[in-house]
């Protein structure tokens, strides 16, 4: 009886899990901010230098989930590039930086 308990709570949660996906999509093809984000977007400057997810958890010096996670927070501001993408600022980057090392890169 508990494996069958435990067995409908893992599907329920990857349930969960998948339509919290879809919410996520959902939301940002109407151009909606997911209502569980706190972070900010700020608007791309023309020629300006944008990090992906990889690039800036390297220059964090943090894992890529990380990264992710200081979106979702607020911690970390975001913007789109042309093709809709999430992308971050050299100047958010060092901002985070600082608030998590507490020195400049």
């Amino acid at each position: 009886m508990e494996n069958l308990d435990l067995a409908i709570v893992s599907e329920l949660q990857k349930q969960h899990h998948t339509l919290k996906q879809m919410l996520s999509c959902l939301m940002v093809l109407a151009g909606e901010k997911h209502p569980d984000s706190r972070a900010e977007h700020a608007e791309p400057v023309p020629e300006e230098k944008l990090f992906n997810r990889n690039e800036a958890a390297a220059f964090l010096l943090v894992h890529p989930r990380t990264v992710t996670r200081y979106r979702t927070s607020g911690r970390l501001r975001f913007v789109h590039n042309a093709d809709s993408r999430i992308r971050y600022r050299e100047e958010d980057l060092k901002d985070c930086y600082f608030w998590k090392w507490d020195k400049r890169p």
